[in-house]
This record gives C-alpha cells, sequence and structure tokens, in this order.
C-alpha cells in the first residue's frame, strides 16, 4: 500500500511540483494555519488536498477511461463529448461548463446583441489601426469540427449543430463589404467528400487542412500563389485532446508534408523572436523563413492554439512567416505588444486567426485594447 501510495507521499514533500496532465487544476496543498479560527477550515482544505494528490487517483482515472470508453463509449472528462465512427468532440475550455464550445458555434447560446454589435465594432477599429499603418489586414475564423461534422454527435449536440442557422456572429460579419472576413465552412463542407477535413479523434486540425486554407487564404485575400507539388508521407498521430482522455491510447492516420526540399529555416519556442519577452513575457512562437521567395513581404499572424498547425504551410507564399499565439497574452501587455509589433516587426501582412468558438474571449481583450490605442 506504502509503495503504491508513492506519488502522494511524493508531492507533499517534493518542492518543485510536476505538471498535471488533469484537466482541471488541482487542490494545492494549503497553509498551515497561523490562528485557532483558522484551524477548521484548515482541516477541511488538508481533505480536500489529500483526495486530489491521493496516490491511487490517476490510476483510477485511467482505469474508469478504459472501462468507460470500452464498455459505454463515454470518458469521464466532462469537457469530452464521444460521439459515432470513432469520434470524439472538445466540447468546452471550462470544466464546470460542459458543451459551452458547442453551444456557442452552433447557436444554442446566444450573446446579447449589445455584445454582438461590440465584436464588430471592435474589429473593424483593429483593422482600421492597422490600415493606417499601411499593413494589409485580416481576420480568419476557423469553423471546429462540431460545425463540420455534426452527423456523428450524439444527441442532443448534433440536433443542436444540424440547424441550418447560422451563429450569432455568422450573419454579421458577412454583410461587411469593407472588411474581409475569411470564414471557410462552406469550403470545408465542401472538401468532406474528399479530404479528412478533421481528424475523428482531434480537436484542432491537422494534416491535410491547414495546407488547403492557407493556400486558399494567400490567394483569395492577397492573390498570392503559393508553391505547389509538396510531397508528403502518411503517419499516425496521437490524439491532442489527452489531458482529457487518460487511460486512453487514441491516434488517427494524418498527412506529414515534406517540407526540406525548400531548405526552410524553422525556429519554435520563447526566443525565436528578439525583444518579444520584453512585450510578452509568456509567449508562444514560430518563425518560417523560405529563402526560395524573393520579396520583401512579411506576414505575421496572430493567433489561437490554432495557429500553429497553418504556420509553417504560409511559407510556401511569403519568404518570413512569424506565427505568435497570444493565448497568454495578458491584457496589460496588449497594447505595448501590438505596438512592437508594428515599429519593430514591421509586418506587410498581418493575420488575426481563431476558431469559431475563440471569438468571445477575443472580443473581452480586444474591447481593452481599442480603449488603449484611442488615447494615442
Amino acid at each position: 500500500m506504502l509503495v503504491i501510495s508513492m506519488p502522494a507521499v511524493k508531492h507533499i514533500f517534493t518542492k518543485d511540483k510536476l505538471k498535471s496532465d488533469e484537466n482541471r487544476v488541482l487542490v494545492q496543498k494549503p497553509s498551515f494555519p497561523k490562528k485557532i479560527d483558522d484551524i477548521k477550515g484548515y482541516t477541511n482544505q488538508i481533505d480536500n488536498y489529500l483526495s486530489d494528490q491521493f496516490g491511487f487517483r490517476k490510476i483510477f482515472i485511467r482505469s474508469s477511461n478504459k472501462l468507460r470508453y470500452q464498455l459505454f463509449n463515454e470518458i469521464s472528462s466532462k469537457q469530452i463529448t464521444v460521439g459515432n465512427n470513432g469520434f470524439i468532440y472538445f466540447n468546452s475550455h471550462i470544466a464546470d461548463n460542459p458543451n459551452l464550445l458547442i453551444k456557442s458555434v452552433c447557436n444554442v447560446q446566444s450573446l446579447p446583441k449589445t455584445f454582438q454589435q461590440k465584436t464588430i465594432s471592435l474589429f473593424k477599429g483593429l483593422l482600421n489601426y492597422s490600415k493606417r499603418l499601411d499593413i494589409i489586414s485580416d481576420i480568419a475564423i476557423i469553423p471546429t469540427k462540431g460545425k463540420i461534422y455534426p452527423e456523428n454527435l450524439p444527441e442532443p449536440q448534433k440536433s443542436w449543430c444540424t440547424r441550418n442557422s447560422p451563429a450569432w456572429w455568422e450573419s454579421l460579419f458577412m454583410n461587411e463589404k469593407h472588411y474581409r472576413i475569411y470564414y471557410p465552412l462552406k469550403k470545408m463542407l465542401d472538401l468532406k467528400s474528399s479530404v479528412q477535413v478533421y481528424l475523428p479523434k482531434h480537436f484542432h486540425w491537422h494534416g491535410i487542412l491547414p495546407n488547403i486554407i492557407a493556400k486558399d487564404i494567400m490567394k483569395s485575400l492577397w492573390s498570392i500563389d503559393s508553391i505547389q507539388n509538396i510531397e508528403s508521407e502518411k503517419v499516425n498521430v496521437s490524439t491532442d485532446l489527452r489531458t482529457h482522455t487518460l487511460g486512453l491510447k487514441l491516434y488517427d492516420s494524418s498527412v506529414k508534408y515534406n517540407f526540406d526540399e525548400f531548405n526552410i529555416v524553422i525556429c519554435e519556442g520563447k526566443n525565436c523572436i528578439n525583444g518579444i519577452q520584453s512585450v510578452y513575457k509568456n509567449n508562444i512562437s514560430y518563425v518560417y523563413s523560405n529563402p526560395l521567395i524573393n520579396s520583401d513581404t512579411k506576414l505575421v499572424v496572430l493567433a489561437d492554439s490554432f495557429g500553429q498547425y497553418i504556420a509553417k504551410n504560409f511559407i510556401l507564399g511569403f519568404p518570413e512567416v512569424i506565427v505568435i499565439n497570444i493565448n497568454n497574452l495578458s491584457l496589460d501587455e496588449q497594447f505595448k505588444f501590438y505596438e512592437w509589433i508594428v515599429k519593430e516587426v514591421k509586418p506587410t501582412h498581418l493575420l488575426h486567426l481563431m476558431h469559431d468558438g475563440g471569438i468571445y474571449g477575443r472580443t473581452i481583450k480586444l474591447e481593452r485594447l481599442m480603449k488603449e490605442i484611442e488615447k494615442v
């Protein structure tokens, strides 16, 4: 018993804690009470802490997932929906609010009209800001899997996402004639008959789709033709939802493109861009250079977690591509970061890329940013 429980014992006496691979933040060891009145609360805190850090915890979760998935087609995480034909769906970024993502993109849970109009106004302001600085700026919104493969969802999610009514923001954005919003829903639905648009066990796009969409963005937004005929090979890739599927070995068949023949220089990490640490401490950046393209253009993509999967494909049309995941960008860092992008990085093209469930979060951040910009 003592040996099996060692993970909990080790955690209690270890200063540098191991990163959890669960889908929520586990209770941390509470501080010892300094007052008598705090002892009762401390007892409850210790109970919760030991429950979370119990040595058998991960063993139980893994065993439970294996049994539930094999026998009942279920997974213990509330953020995962297990569908038909081997499909699993990431349904919410918030553990305490299951299905929030699917409800949002499938128009089950619309935001107030005032917020919708605010979103449009803020996105317009952001594009106008770039335009004043002679930067070609656009927005790309990527439909997530629930919109593309609703037929494999269980009920009631299936009914939510097979309705013909657009998501709340679609009609608002699509009526804009002077602002280019790239939203490839129809294209991705049409592609279903010929390619695997989303891998069954992945949340993010992977393989052939980012390549197709990158080429289409460059062609339709900027009239840039990309290099063609890239060699590819079939690969098996582990699910990107491992945090939520402990104990399960889930793989998809995908495609990996070979960029070696183009002598592309790649850098991935926090220190790929000189000076970025001063304005964005916890950045995740990807920098690509293609010596075969003779052009003075430079593309910067400000993206959520979908950005890294399309990043490399833009290098087929640009000599330099910088992709920055701004999920970790704090409200206090925003203005200095955008100012630094404009003055120091000096892109000719700027693409704001996000998945359809990320519009709400981007709007919240933009409201603070645009107030700072208006002061200048």
